[in-house]
């Protein structure tokens, strides 16, 4: 038997039901579903049913969402055609987690949304993007693809360093930004002596950003509050690194 998908991913199939019934009149199969037809007796005793089923076929489509971003910045992937009311297991740009602790599902239409999903910090090029919804022998992948962009590539307009994180006062010791596609680092120092040697003129939205501090302290750093900490102050082990995605 040849089976043909319709546009609409479904495709019926005439299937023959054996019925044998020990009453020599067919009217015993009362209660038989509807989408039954007309039953045709081919022998005494026997009856035979033709059904028509409609059977779902699952066509995943990834990418619907965003598929560019620079390291750091954060992203939307959207994806349907998957099993209804299904969790999202895995979503993943070349090989590596991007939906973390997230919780998402797809809805009665089995399309899904997945917000703020981190870029990692991969070099500008193409890479795969792989989608997992559901679990064991219900596991469904789609693969797609992912542009990860240099982060001089972003058009967000960046705002001056020095504006930028004055919210953090005295508590400010330096700022420093990698950039993936130069392999170099920049930096930026708020003490009037290295004002002409900060190599870090704005921040801008999406990047990511090392801020070491002087101590715990909260701001409002890019219309968000932040929490920046120290650990061991003012011990030899001190550590207030900070890593923000601006």
């Amino acid at each position: 038997m040849k089976l043909f998908t319709a546009s609409t991913g479904m495709f019926s199939a005439l299937l023959l039901l054996s019925l044998i019934f020990n009453g020599p009149n067919p009217a015993v199969a009362r209660g038989l579903p509807a989408e039954f037809t007309t039953p045709a007796t081919l022998e005494k005793g026997s009856i035979f049913y033709i059904q028509k089923a409609a059977i779902p076929f699952f066509s995943p489509t990834s990418g619907m969402g965003q598929q560019t971003g620079s390291p750091g910045s954060r992203i939307t992937i959207k994806a349907g055609g998957f099993r209804p009311f299904t969790p999202v297991k895995s979503i993943q740009i070349d090989n590596i987690e991007i939906l973390s602790t997230s919780t998402v599902t797809t809805d009665e239409n089995g399309n899904f949304e997945a917000t703020n999903l981190l870029v990692p910090g991969l070099d500008p090029g193409i890479y795969t993007l792989v989608i997992r919804v559901g679990n064991g022998d219900n596991e469904v992948t789609s693969a797609s693809t992912f542009e990860v962009t240099s982060a001089t590539e972003s058009t967000a307009p960046g705002v001056a360093a020095a504006q930028a994180l004055g919210p953090l006062g005295n508590h400010l010791e330096r700022a420093f930004h990698f950039d993936n596609a130069t392999k170099s680092w920049a930096f930026y120092d708020p003490r009037p002596e290295f004002a002409s040697a900060n190599t870090i003129d704005q921040l801008v939205e999406g990047q990511v950003y090392w801020i070491t501090v002087t101590q715990n302290t909260t701001a409002v750093l890019n219309g968000s509050e932040r929490t920046l900490t120290c650990i061991n102050e003012n011990m030899p082990k001190e550590d207030c690194w900070n890593l923000l995605v601006w």
